[in-house]
Formats: structure tokens, sequence, C-alpha cells
């Protein structure tokens, strides 16, 4: 059964505006939590082979701090906060796992004594030939 209604010209500009303020108000909030996952990226970008470990203390604080502001804002709904949540848990790991690699190999590649060493294909390696390894991995490592 259909129904029709009548509209006065200012019933229908009062409803297009009221529309138009929900859907402004809709991109907001996407905006808010749009900037919000942008901030983490522009955090973790920073992140690189030289990193001091106080610089990575600093990166993980920032991260809590934008999180902690996101949920302080009460602008994101709880789905949002969730997803932002998790996003930063994500980025503190890799930040995390991605600085012990690296600090793995710089300290790998001084912590090693050189000694010959025996391989299936070259037979015997000097110490000589191990240094000169040695300071290839220092010369990667530091680019």
């Amino acid at each position: 059964m259909k129904k029709t209604v009548r509209l006065t010209e200012s019933d229908l500009i009062k409803l297009v505006q009221k529309i138009v303020k929900e859907q402004e108000l809709d991109d907001d909030e996407e905006n808010v939590f749009e900037e919000h996952m942008m901030t983490l990226d522009h955090i973790a970008n920073h992140f690189n082979r030289n990193t001091t470990e106080e610089e990575l203390d600093f990166m993980i604080n920032q991260i809590e701090y934008e999180v902690e502001s996101a949920i302080k804002g009460e602008e994101l709904s709880d789905d949002e906060l969730d997803e932002l949540t998790d996003y930063a848990y994500f980025l503190v790991d890799e930040l995390m796992s991605e600085f012990r690699l690296s600090t793995d190999l710089n300290e790998g590649t001084k912590a090693k004594k050189t000694r010959a060493i025996r391989s299936r294909r070259s037979g015997i390696k000097t110490a000589t030939q191990i240094k000169k390894n040695l300071e290839v991995l220092r010369n990667l490592s530091s680019k």
C-alpha cells in the first residue's frame, strides 16, 4: 500500500540540510579515525636500521600517546578504537622485532671470534677471510 506524503518547499529544504549535516558528521568521524591511523604510520615510518634504543622507546611512547588521546577524545566508535589499538600493538611488535633483528645482526658480527671453519664447498676458511666477511657485513648493516 502506497502512501503519499506532501512536503512544502521549506520542509524539503530542512530535510536536505539535515541529511547533509549528518553526512558531514559521519565524514568528520571517519577523518578522525584515518588521522589517528596515519599518525601511527607516520611514527612507525621513522624507524630504520640506525634507530637507537632510546629512539625506539620514544616511538613506542608516541604510539601509546596517540592511542590514549584517541580513547580520551571519545570521537571514535568501539570498533574503531579496537582496530586502532590492535594496529598500535601490531606496530609496536613489528618495531621491537625489527630492532632486535638489527641488534642481533650488529652484535653477531662483533661478537664472533675469528677462527678457521670448514665448509663443504670451500674447504677451510682462514681467519683473514672471516675478517673480510665480517667487514662486509658491518658495511651492509650500517647502510
